[in-house]
């Protein structure tokens, strides 16, 4: 069983991609630039659900119904994504 803080922090994360665009956007945000910061946002929330929510890490949840093995996969695929949604970013400013 997962633990609920850490499916609260999931959504959370989750949820503020599409909030921080919006608010940009009540900013007037240029509208062109929205991949770019989804890609940099979500790969923030990536990284940061890697690194805070797991309890190998620096968990701030302890999680004691995920295994050790499934946590260490965890850690590493959001890392990875987060990596790559950088590189990702980074290419499409290279590109313009």
């Amino acid at each position: 069983m997962v633990h609920p803080r850490l499916l609260v922090l999931a959504a959370g994360l989750v949820l503020l991609i599409p909030l921080a665009e919006l608010w940009s956007r009540y900013w007037n945000a240029d509208p062109g630039n929205w991949p770019r910061r989804a890609l940099v946002r979500g790969a923030a929330a990536c990284a940061i659900l890697a690194l805070l929510g797991f309890d190998n890490t620096f968990g701030l949840v302890p999680d004691p119904g995920v295994g050790t093995g499934v946590a260490f996969a965890a850690e590493l695929t959001l890392i990875s994504l987060s990596l790559a949604g950088y590189a990702a970013f980074f290419w499409l400013l290279r590109r313009d």
